[in-house]
């Protein structure tokens, strides 16, 4: 037996007093649209995070570069110090110095 919602409208053009309205008419629409729009958002979502994850990938990429790179520096600078010398002495004979 379907349920049934009775409510009490009245027309200005017909006088209809009493308007039986079936509430499951649309109803799998409805339902259909809703399951739909919970998707599309599930689906933008993902997209979302999994273009977040390819930008932070890049970024760990680049870091690494660059830290690799400082570390060569380093060790070239190290190696091209003479050893038992300081800094002022090797700035003197760069050009340098103060």
């Amino acid at each position: 037996m379907p349920f049934i919602l009775r409510r009490q409208l009245q027309s200005p053009r017909t006088g209809i007093r009493n308007r039986t309205l079936n509430s499951r008419k649309g109803l799998g629409l409805v339902v259909v649209l809703m399951i739909m729009a919970l998707f599309i958002s599930l689906t933008g979502a993902s997209l979302m995070f999994s273009g977040l994850n390819l930008k932070a990938s890049a970024n760990l990429k680049g870091g690494t570069a660059a830290l690799q790179a400082a570390d060569a520096g380093i060790h070239h600078a190290l190696a091209k110090i003479p050893a038992g010398s300081d800094f002022d002495t090797f700035w003197a004979g760069t050009g340098l110095a103060d």
